[in-house]
């Protein structure tokens, strides 16, 4: 009779490490969320366990989780950057024609000079003295004469009319200015909509590949509105945990 209970005994340890405790889907799930606290735009969904063992004293796990976004707020920002793109075409097309005005300016005071200097004494090439005294006199004389006046006044309306040409292209610039950058900081801009609200840390679970299927199809089509269709994003990840009085937690 003690034979049963002595291969009971040994057989006891075995049992209780083949029960040994390791993170749920539940638990990483719980874990991973916490790191998304505040998050004003995203959320993680279908967290799945696909891997763990022990790592230096902790458990790692290897799971595969899905981000979602709100596309609501997409549709807004879509909406602003329509807005944006269409203001930068009224500005490319009106701000041709003012600029066109002022090269046309420029070339009309360009003219008036041009007839300033014909009408002018001329230099004399002649290194006699008496001919310079000559010429600086009636040079002088004709600095001081109604046609040298004329000539003043007229490259002086045509300075104001392209000082107020440029005005017109600054408050055009002002009126039509883009709400943000979005040639050069596109993915940035999108980005920050997706991370709004989310502490520092979600980074470790979420980063620009949120982006990836978009940016292909961007690539594809060369449609930007593609960057703001907010696909489902798969995503995987790796971080190690331990047990604690509170449960499972992410080891930093």
């Amino acid at each position: 009779m003690r034979k049963p209970i002595f291969y009971l005994l040994l057989s006891f340890p075995l049992v209780m490490a083949g029960c040994k405790s390791t993170p749920s889907n539940s638990d990483i799930e719980n874990s991973i969320k916490s790191y998304f606290a505040g998050c004003k735009n995203v959320e993680i969904d279908d967290v799945k366990k696909t891997n763990g063992f022990d790592d230096d004293g902790n458990y790692r796990v290897e799971f595969t989780y899905t981000i979602n976004v709100n596309k609501d707020g997409l549709k807004k920002l879509k909406t602003l950057y329509l807005e944006d793109k269409d203001k930068e075409e009224q500005y490319i097309k009106e701000s041709k024609i003012i600029e066109g005005q002022i090269r046309e300016a420029e070339d009309r005071k360009q003219r008036v000079f041009e007839e300033q200097v014909k009408a002018a004494p001329r230099y004399p090439n002649s290194g006699d003295p008496s001919i310079r005294r000559e010429y600086e006199q009636a040079y002088g004389e004709w600095l001081r004469s109604p046609e040298k006046e004329g000539f003043s006044q007229r490259q002086a309306e045509i300075e104001k009319e392209i000082d107020k040409m440029k005005e017109s292209l600054r408050e055009l610039g002002n009126q039509l200015r883009p709400s943000a950058n979005w040639k050069s900081n596109s993915f940035g801009i999108i980005y920050s909509y997706y991370s709004q609200g989310c502490p520092n840390r979600s980074s470790k679970f979420m980063s620009m590949d949120v982006l990836k299927r978009s940016e292909q199809e961007f690539r594809t089509s060369n449609d930007f509105s593609a960057l703001f269709n907010g696909y489902e994003t798969p995503m995987s990840a790796s971080m190690a945990m331990r047990k604690t009085e509170q449960g499972w937690r992410i080891i930093q």
